[in-house]
């Protein structure tokens, strides 16, 4: 949960007037590539969709709000980790055009997207 406090975290909040439907925690990161250039990043560190709102095409349009931001900023790639054992979410991300990042982790995935036109 330390994620969540981080002063550089952000938020994506979806409410109505009685209720919070979904909300996305995010931090803009820089690091190297593979090719060892510099890239611009957001990684998503939760994202949670209200058991009420699943389905109903919310996480798309979160995920839409936040890749607008970040072509905006010129952000080149928006990364995330899910548990192996999501098994609900796992499909969300690849249907959403995440590509899984190769790695040998027993217990997580790694995802990126790239935006825009801009290579990764």
């Amino acid at each position: 949960m330390k994620e969540l406090q981080h002063t550089k975290t952000r938020f994506v909040l979806v409410q109505n007037e009685t209720a919070l439907e979904a909300f996305c925690s995010f931090r803009f990161e820089a690091e190297e590539d593979w090719n060892g250039e510099m890239q611009f990043l957001v990684y998503i560190y939760e994202i949670q969709i209200a058991q009420g709102y699943r389905g109903t095409g919310l996480c798309r349009r979160v995920f839409t709000a936040l890749e607008g931001m970040c072509a905006e900023l010129d952000v080149q790639v928006v990364m995330l980790t899910c548990f192996k054992c999501n098994t609900q979410a796992l499909p969300v991300y690849a249907h959403l055009g995440f590509q899984e990042v190769e790695g040998d982790s027993e217990t997580s995935q790694e995802f990126w997207k790239p935006i825009g036109n801009r290579p990764a």
